[in-house]
């Protein structure tokens, strides 16, 4: 039985022999402990100043170098040059992968031919990737090149608390001048350009090309003044403007009624004489509303109205029952029956948009 127990020579076991058989005694240290406790005696010691805390985590900081430092290298930043050349290699050698697809089976390769080989596949992949590196770092690059933008302020805070940058463009923005003064300036304006070019004041006495110039350079004050102040909007403000804007109107009007009277007749229709009596005979009427009165006026507008209502009844019909036996709307070259009434009531719609112009302006006289 002794014979067949191994005898535990201490010069073959060692001191790790010793130590593991001993049961009282320390375990054994590593050759590494002994660098680690000679840091070690300065962290214990309370006599020493405290040293900064990267002494304190060297093996991790040992062993995290040990291993990262193989992947730095390739973990560096390509150029854009750089990226751009790697991007045309790839594209060459698929390329010539696709020239030598297309010689032996005598088509292009579609997409899952090029997937089907592995090494094109790769290609693709690494193309693909490059590309949007390249992308990323030229849009990285343009948002350096961009001047910083200015802090805004938040809209759940205090204005205190806010920015003080968006400030000072209000304090710089020059005030508003008054309506009154705007409008004041308007008018003179209007008047000097009316006594350089000879153009009366009452629209009654102007010619049809004074009454476009008129307009043009009403157009332009009214789009001088809302440059400033913008559209009328308060009743104050509606009520200063509302001569300026009247006569506009009223211009506008004139024009475009003016330029459809004139037509060109031909000699055969020369010399049967008139064209057309009532339209000379609706322009007269028309152009006598602007002497008449206010009574007058307010007469007019309600028999044109009730004038208005019964031609609009009279076409109505018409266009129903046209509709009823084509099965369509009326066009423009179906009103010949009724195009009489169809004149007629292009003709009292711009008499009743005149009226209420003149009464508006003589409302507006009363008041200064």
């Amino acid at each position: 039985m002794d014979s067949e127990e191994a005898c535990i020579s201490p010069q073959v076991g060692g001191r790790l022999i010793r130590q593991l058989i001993e049961e009282d005694s320390d375990p054994m240290l590593s050759p590494r402990f002994h660098a680690y406790g000679h840091c070690q005696q300065y962290i214990d010691d309370t006599e020493v100043p405290p040293s900064p805390p990267n002494t304190h985590s060297f093996a991790s900081r040992r062993r995290s170098s040990s291993l990262g430092s193989c992947g730095d290298d390739d973990q560096q930043e390509l150029t854009s040059a750089q990226l751009s050349k790697k991007i045309h290699g790839l594209k060459r050698k698929i390329h010539k992968y696709e020239e030598k697809f297309e010689e032996e089976r005598k088509y292009r390769p579609s997409h899952s031919d090029k997937a089907d080989n592995p090494e094109v596949l790769k290609w693709m992949n690494e193309l693909a990737k490059l590309r949007k590196d390249l992308k990323e770092h030229k849009l990285h690059k343009s948002e350096e090149d961009l001047p910083p933008l200015t802090r805004q302020r938040s809209n759940t805070l205090p204005k205190s608390f806010g920015s003080q940058l968006e400030k000072k463009p209000q304090q710089e923005k020059a005030p508003k001048p008054p309506v009154e003064n705007t409008l004041e300036g308007v008018q003179n304006k209007l008047q000097e350009k009316r006594d350089e070019v000879g153009r009366p004041e009452d629209v009654k006495d102007m010619t049809r090309e004074q009454i476009g110039a008129e307009k043009v350079a009403l157009q332009k004050a009214l789009l001088y003044y809302e440059g400033i102040h913008g559209r009328p909007v308060t009743k104050t403000e509606r009520q200063i403007m509302k001569p300026l804007y009247d006569r506009y109107r009223l211009v506008k009007q004139i024009l475009c009624r003016v330029s459809t009277i004139p037509v060109i007749a031909s000699p055969s229709s020369k010399r049967r004489g008139p064209l057309s009596p009532s339209k000379n005979t609706t322009d007269m009427r028309l152009s006598n509303l602007h002497s008449a009165t206010m009574p007058e006026l307010v007469e007019q507008l309600q028999e044109a109205r009730e004038e208005k209502k019964r031609i609009r009844k009279n076409l109505r019909e018409f266009e129903d029952q046209f509709f009823r036996q084509n099965g369509r709307n009326v066009q423009k070259e179906d009103r010949s029956p009724l195009a009489v009434e169809y004149n007629e009531y292009k003709h009292i719609k711009a008499k009743l948009r005149l009226i209420e112009v003149l009464i508006s302006k003589g409302d507006a006289s009363k008041f200064p």
